[in-house]
């Protein structure tokens, strides 16, 4: 209804619409004095939050009378004020449609104040009972005030509703309330505006001239400088509002560096005490299938000994295991002869060294991070045996190695990975959020409408 913003204080609410029309500054300086003086209004520093309703209504009423429009549409603007202010409202809106040719309409339950206006019109549920000058409906009816006009023409309207409901429309006339026209003469006033283009202003009654003029340029240049000006008061409408809203400033800042924090503490580590199902079928007690498993990390992988591959694989399947590693019988001897052979060795050979995993594909990282540490393990523990027997352990080490590399680690993970999207995504949502909500919040508080009115392009009032 007040189309305010509580946070600014009253100064600031009329700076803002001064500027937001273009207003020059000295001009807009010159108006706050004028309407804060004139409205009684008592502390332009404080913040309309803090103002009570009444003035609060007169902070409204002021920033509509900030730039002098031609047309002029309020609301009850005297509800809640003392009489001697009322008094001193209509006498300027009268000398504002006297001397500065601006049509003003007033809606009003003060029956009696309508007598001060020029011409008036008196409805009764939506309908329009009379309309003409109020001294001549108070002549018409030979009455002394505008109330007792009202009164008469609603008794009127209440009879003649009651008779048509009772089928008595024939039988009742209805006593015609004339309507007197009124001629009005106009003059022409030439102005030229900036880009040398002309046109013309009407002034009613041969009135003098408005004392505030916004000229309107149709440049391109004009058209973004008039854009540069309404987006510098928006912006630092903004600024203000947020100094003055803690709460809503730190739930837009450090609510997204917690959500991040916590993303990156939660999501992303790698993961570790991950069941898996081992089937050892060599029975040497001098073979080396025991000295593999153990170079497996057991932070990462926690091993569950099972007998039968059968029963292994149904664990998996039943969801306690994530995948099953089976040895063969002759892992070590194959493995060894594999080594010693090289190209020579035969299908069986290779067979028989070969370690078998099966796994659950379903959980790529916690796949990816089972293989990657089943391959660490065999290299660590090939390297080892290397050793013991006086080989070089450079053997074991596979053809590609990787060097330092440019940019990042050689051991990255996917919290790293996956923080500078999640970052952006957090930032952009809440981003959509706050705007939605800002919005939403203008339109309800008739704010939005508001700044539409200033011819506002579609960037300016998303901003």
């Amino acid at each position: 209804e007040l189309a305010l913003y509580p946070e600014i204080t009253t100064e600031e609410t009329l700076m803002y619409f001064g500027r937001l029309y273009q207003m020059e500054r000295h001009v807009i300086e010159e108006r706050i004095s004028f309407l804060i003086s004139f409205l009684d209004i008592p502390d332009k520093t404080k913040e309309i939050k803090h103002l009570s309703g009444g003035q609060q209504r007169r902070v409204s009423f002021a920033a509509a009378l900030i730039h002098k429009p031609p047309l002029l549409i309020l609301d009850e603007p005297t509800v809640g004020v003392d009489p001697l202010l009322r008094k001193s409202i209509w006498k300027h809106l009268q000398k504002l449609a006297m001397t500065d040719a601006i049509t003003i309409i007033i809606t009003t339950h003060y029956v009696e104040e309508a007598r001060q206006a020029n011409f008036v019109g008196l409805m009764r549920d939506g309908r329009l009972l009379a309309e003409t000058n109020p001294e001549v409906l108070i002549n018409q009816y030979n009455v002394l005030t505008l109330e007792d006009v009202f009164l008469k023409l609603c008794v009127k309207d209440s009879e003649a509703i009651e008779a048509n409901s009772l089928g008595e429309v024939n039988s009742f006339e209805e006593e015609p309330v004339w309507v007197k026209r009124r001629t009005y003469h106009t003059k022409y006033n030439t102005v030229t505006s900036i880009n040398s283009k002309h046109y013309e202003t009407a002034l009613l009654n041969n009135a003098t001239e408005a004392r505030i003029d916004i000229s309107r340029d149709d440049t391109c240049i004009s058209r973004i400088k008039n854009a540069g000006n309404r987006m510098s008061a928006l912006i630092n409408k903004n600024f203000v509002r947020l100094k003055r809203n803690i709460p809503f400033v730190f739930f837009q800042v450090f609510i997204p560096a917690f959500q991040v924090i916590v993303f990156c503490l939660c999501v992303g580590g790698e993961p570790y005490n991950i069941p898996m199902a081992v089937v050892n079928s060599e029975t040497d007690f001098l073979g080396k299938s025991s000295a593999f498993l153990e170079s497996i990390s057991s932070y990462t992988i926690r091993q569950n000994n099972f007998t039968n591959l059968s029963l292994a694989i149904d664990s998996v399947k039943r969801g306690e295991n994530w995948g099953v590693l089976h040895i063969g019988p002759e892992f070590t001897l194959s493995l060894i002869n594999r080594y010693l052979e090289g190209i020579m060795a035969d299908n069986a050979t290779i067979e028989n060294s070969t370690i078998k995993v099966y796994l659950d594909m379903t959980n790529q990282q916690i796949t990816a991070t089972l293989y990657t540490r089943i391959l660490e393990g065999f290299l660590k523990f090939s390297r080892s045996t290397l050793i013991q027997y006086g080989w070089s352990s450079a053997i074991a080490s596979p053809p590609v190695k990787l060097e330092n590399p440019i940019y990042g680690t050689l051991d990255p993970n996917f919290t790293e990975f996956m923080a500078p999207g999640m970052i952006l995504g957090i930032t952009y949502m809440m981003a959509v959020g706050l705007t939605a909500m800002s919005v939403i919040i203008e339109k309800k508080e008739g704010l939005l409408e508001g700044r539409k009115l200033v011819y506002q392009g579609f960037f300016e009032v998303s901003f």
